[in-house]
């Protein structure tokens, strides 16, 4: 063909851009169960059928649907390390645009076009570009639809067609249990064929199809769990114990939320994929004289996964890619006014194209060094130390033996990889019947905890703006029968005081310095020595620095700055010290530059509820009410609804208006969330004047 050329410079190009999107440090707390099945797998000969690495889930029925990839990663990394998964990761995703580029060149596309779409359909995909099995049946997908497109053009026999039919599924059902996906996209196709099997009286397609979706449905039975498989599925649907857990997730992770959640909006990557959608729909609405059904049915159903949660963007934009492309190309191609003079169309074209070839280049390489520069925790081949408690895991593995923990879930994954029975992990399935306990003693009924004798817990910080959690660390904070042994800047370790653990807390406990609920009564000298003794430990902590400035706030000013000034030295991209440096300023009366630290503070954690809030109340003081009600806003409907902190001062705005009876309303969901507060407090009070 003649634009052999571009379509090679086209493919050269997305491989650069897809390349500097994932040229990333292994993140995702997934890849520890599967590498953890692959090395049970490797060491016993066996497919795990039952929970094997919970103390309180043990031998309870699991589907590891992921079970072959997790071989493979598992052997990978064995050979090759984080290095190996990570080009593994790169080479799957150039793989499925590669598909995406030979489709659209077979089909005569016109690359001028196609090349900014895929480059889109990049960018539009890029949350799924980490190191999950998810990426399996991207590939599937796209090979899938492809093979669809082949049959439909008579480009491939339906011998071929049913064999590879039957083979991908087969490998798709031991793979990943986004084979659901692909089942509804070859019964989409099945319609749109019987539709056109109606007007043209032609049905050898549509009986290929069909008989490709049956040995489809057949074929996803081959696998090591035969139906039980596909039953997770429909659990998470008809379940009241997942669907309940569901909803707890999806207040706290951000790939389980809507796309259309304003927590989220503000994401480039977020706003690229509602960017995708909206194109995708405007090819479908602007070449509607050629339209398809399974286009607009593809369109509808991917959607609605993608509204469900963020995570199935990738799906929508991977569903939706050939068409759009075939869409776009003929609305350009049959668009008059958009047509040049052909004596100008060839000397244009060239320079047009490698324009753009050049443009996709440079985002690759730009994006590739603008995420080195936010990486921090560790190489990009490596692993990501921010986001794993790999010293406080450490730390028990060495200290506390055979520990009965209660564990986030998210690092259920990681301890189960480092051979530390945990209380939950992401995989759910297994712990059924655990679910609304763990939900109840992370809500702060910690009754529950005697149940299954933990002695031991390992937790994250209380997520900024998700409070959820608030209530269990005060309980481990507050009690006297816990002790605070460990912290670094990404979890805590309590370990219960018996007899077992006697030695190891006399030898670890903190007994003045709390980095979550710092005492201000706590003696000088006490803390300052657990404080050196925190630095000294790891001088590269921030946190430390953050307890330190929570405790000299009221005593000493100038000390307190000191710290958090010595913190940012050390990461200048910690919101909370740019939030403290700004409550330093406020306390000064230098307004104008704690709004500029707490503008920081944003710009690094969207979610940071607290710099919202100063500046609302920063706001509210100069008399600027409209302002101000917007970032009390901001706070109670997208960031944290249980911030109390909030409620108050907005209704406490509308009292200073003359506003009573609008102040209640605020004042009554503060109190609701939390009878102690000030908005509790103040409601008792306005109720007795009015």
């Amino acid at each position: 063909m003649k634009n052999n050329w571009k379509w090679l410079l086209a493919g050269c190009s997305l491989l650069v851009l897809i390349t500097g999107l994932s040229l990333t440090p292994v993140s995702d707390p997934d890849l520890w169960i599967m590498l953890a099945t692959g090395r049970y797998i490797a060491e016993s000969g066996q497919i795990p059928h039952t929970d094997l690495w919970s103390h309180t889930a043990f031998g309870q029925p699991w589907v590891m649907h992921e079970w072959l990839p997790s071989v493979i990663l598992y052997g990978l990394h064995k050979i090759a390390g984080f290095p190996g998964i990570v080009i593994l990761k790169i080479l799957l995703l150039n793989l499925v645009f590669f598909i995406g580029i030979i489709a659209a060149r077979r089909k005569g596309l016109n690359p001028l076009v196609v090349l900014p779409v895929m480059a889109l359909a990049v960018l539009a995909s890029q949350i799924g570009f980490s190191e999950r099995v998810q990426i399996a049946t991207f590939l599937a997908l796209a090979a899938e639809i492809f093979l669809l497109d082949r049959l439909e053009r008579g480009g491939i026999s339906a011998k071929a067609f049913l064999i590879f039919i039957a083979a991908g599924f087969v490998l798709w059902a031991n793979s990943h249990l986004g084979l659901m996906s692909g089942l509804a996209v070859l019964f989409i196709y099945c319609l749109d064929s019987a539709v056109a099997g109606f007007r043209q009286g032609r049905w050898f397609t549509f009986r290929v199809m069909a008989l490709g979706f049956l040995i489809a449905c057949l074929a996803v039975l081959i696998n090591p769990y035969g139906i039980s498989l596909v039953k997770p599925f429909f659990k998470f649907y008809f379940d009241p114990q997942l669907i309940a857990f569901d909803k707890l997730i999806y207040g706290t992770i951000h790939e389980y939320t809507s796309i259309f959640s304003p927590s989220i909006m503000g994401d480039a990557a977020v706003r690229w994929g509602l960017g995708w959608m909206a194109f995708s729909a405007l090819g479908i609405i602007l070449n509607w004289r050629n339209f398809r059904l399974s286009s607009l049915l593809l369109w509808l159903g991917f959607f609605y996964l993608a509204f469900y949660a963020v995570r199935f963007v990738p799906l929508f934009v991977f569903a939706t890619l050939g068409f759009t492309a075939v869409n776009w190309n003929q609305i350009f191609s049959g668009a008059r006014h958009l047509k040049i003079p052909e004596k100008y169309a060839g000397r244009l074209s060239k320079p047009v194209f490698g324009a753009i070839c050049l443009a996709i280049i440079l985002a690759g390489v730009l994006s590739g060094f603008g995420l080195a520069g936010k990486r921090g925790g560790g190489h990009p081949l490596g692993l990501d130390g921010r986001l794993f408690p790999v010293e406080g895991t450490r730390f028990v593995k060495t200290n506390f033996p055979d520990p009965k923990i209660l564990n986030d879930f998210m690092d259920g994954g990681y301890l189960i990889w480092n051979n530390i029975p945990v209380f939950i992990d992401g995989r759910m399935a297994p712990f059924r019947y655990v679910l609304e306990d763990y939900i109840s003693i992370i809500k702060g009924d910690t009754a529950l905890m005697n149940k299954y004798d933990l002695d031991l817990a390992l937790l994250r910080y209380p997520r900024s703006g998700k409070s959820l959690s608030s209530r269990l660390h005060g309980y481990f904070s507050g009690s006297s029968q816990w002790a605070l042994v460990y912290w670094d800047d990404i979890c805590l370790v309590f370990a219960r005081r018996t007899d077992r653990y006697k030695g190891r807390i006399a030898k670890y406990e903190y007994k003045y310095l709390n980095p979550i609920f710092t005492n201000p009564a706590s003696p000088p000298d006490g803390f300052q020595r657990e404080l050196s003794r925190a630095i000294g430990q790891n001088p590269g902590l921030v946190t430390p620095y953050l307890a330190a400035f929570n405790y000299y706030y009221q005593r000493d000013l100038a000390l307190a700055e000191n710290y958090v000034r010595q913190g940012l030295a050390i990461d200048g991209g910690d919101a909370s010290l740019h939030n403290n440096l700004g409550n330093i300023y406020l306390t000064k009366g230098q307004n104008k530059e704690a709004v500029g630290e707490y503008l920081k503070a944003i710009a690094l954690d969207r979610n940071i509820s607290e710099a919202y809030c100063n500046i609302g109340y920063i706001r509210e003081m100069d008399g600027n009410y409209r302002e101000a009600e917007k970032y009390y806003l901001k706070v109670m409907e997208d960031i944290d609804p249980l911030n109390t902190w909030a409620y108050n001062r907005m209704g406490m705005m509308l009292i200073n208006q003359g506003r009573p009876r609008e102040a209640v309303k605020y004042l009554t969901k503060g109190a609701a969330i939390d009878q102690n507060s000030e908005a509790a407090w103040n409601l008792r009070k306005l109720r007795a004047i009015y």
